[in-house]
């Protein structure tokens, strides 16, 4: 089991489930944080929540 889908997982033997997650969208969030915590001085946590995906390959399969 994999997170972050980076492509080793697809090529590996066997291919290796794997979580996947915007990684955009989470870098977009990131910059926007920052620019609001550096313009107006806000230092609390944000949380913010993105789907993410389980890619199922070759190395699961449900149990017998």
């Amino acid at each position: 089991m994999g997170f972050d889908d980076v492509e080793l997982c697809a090529i590996l033997h066997p291919p290796l489930t794997t979580v996947w997650q915007p990684k955009y969208e989470l870098g977009e969030a990131a910059v926007e944080i920052l620019i609001r915590m550096a313009t107006n001085g806000n230092k609390q946590p944000e949380h913010r929540i993105f789907d993410v995906r389980l890619i199922e390959r070759q190395s699961c399969r449900p149990l017998a």
